[in-house]
């Protein structure tokens, strides 16, 4: 759907929109502090959950941050989406950030037999698969 009397398609987020929009700017501000405060928080509690070799604790950092950097990414490449897509990428931010320090600060705890590393494993890999699911439907174009 185009405003053709402006010239400019009003479905799509810019900088100009983020004047225009009601909370657009703390929308996102929110988002970028949570994911930061989520990656940090995330790297200390696993930093804290043994003592394995360093190469070990290098993959594992890796592992632990990337969700939290594909966030970043994904941050960037949505300035073009619509508001709903942002809405729905901040809800994502927000469940990444949150659902990682409960989950690796035992919170939600994990089965009796599992392993330490299993939330270590799992919660980057459920997160991607979140990410993804939100670049999907952030790209939609809005009715």
């Amino acid at each position: 759907m185009r405003n053709w009397g402006s010239g400019e398609d009003p479905m799509v987020f810019t900088a100009a929109h983020a004047a225009r929009a009601p909370g657009a700017e703390a929308m996102h501000r929110v988002a970028i502090a949570l994911t930061v405060i989520g990656a940090a928080g995330s790297m200390i509690l696993m930093l804290r959950a043994g003592n394995p070799p360093l190469v070990l604790r290098v993959l594992f950092g890796g592992w632990v941050l990337s969700p939290f950097l594909g966030l970043l990414v994904v941050d960037r490449v949505s300035i073009s989406w619509g508001m709903s897509g942002r809405r729905v990428l901040t809800l994502a931010c927000a469940l990444i950030a949150i659902g990682s320090l409960a989950v690796y600060g035992g919170v939600i705890p994990m089965p009796a037999a599992s392993e330490n590393a299993m939330p270590y494993l799992l919660v980057p890999l459920v997160s991607w698969l979140l990410i993804a699911a939100t670049v999907i439907i952030g790209r939609r174009p809005s009715a």
